[in-house]
């Protein structure tokens, strides 16, 4: 059975890092991606999408990108990941955390251990 995994993002940095991480460390598990860049055909309702994708997921991923704590659209994301599910991760890639999002363990996106234990994490839900 796949377990969905809804990864947000914003930016000119987050998208090609959010489809990345998709494309090769989801690749080889039973994790399966949702990210809205891809997922959303053209002409489709994206707040509908959206909603129906994060009440599908049982994992919460959350790209920060240098300025992206500030986007509303990735804190729409996150808000709708928080009232969900009981755990998030956020892959951090040089952001300053800040309210909301520091009140959650982050992953440096630099630290080979960090993505180990993220993996091993998501993969044992």
């Amino acid at each position: 059975m796949e377990i969905l995994v809804f990864i947000s993002w914003s930016g000119e940095w987050g998208k090609p890092l959010a489809e990345h991480l998709a494309d090769t460390i989801f690749k080889y598990s039973p994790l399966k991606s949702w990210i809205s860049s891809r997922d959303i055909p053209p002409g489709e309702n994206w707040y509908d999408a959206t909603m129906k994708a994060s009440q599908q997921a049982k994992i919460g991923v959350v790209c920060l990108t240098p300025g992206a704590s500030k986007s509303s659209w990735l804190n729409f994301e996150t808000g709708l990941l928080v009232a969900r599910l009981e755990k998030i991760k956020i892959i951090n890639f040089g952001e300053r955390l800040i309210e909301p999002l520091k009140r959650y363990q982050a992953i440096e996106a630099a630290n080979r251990d960090d993505w180990v234990k993220l993996l091993q994490d998501m993969n044992s839900e």
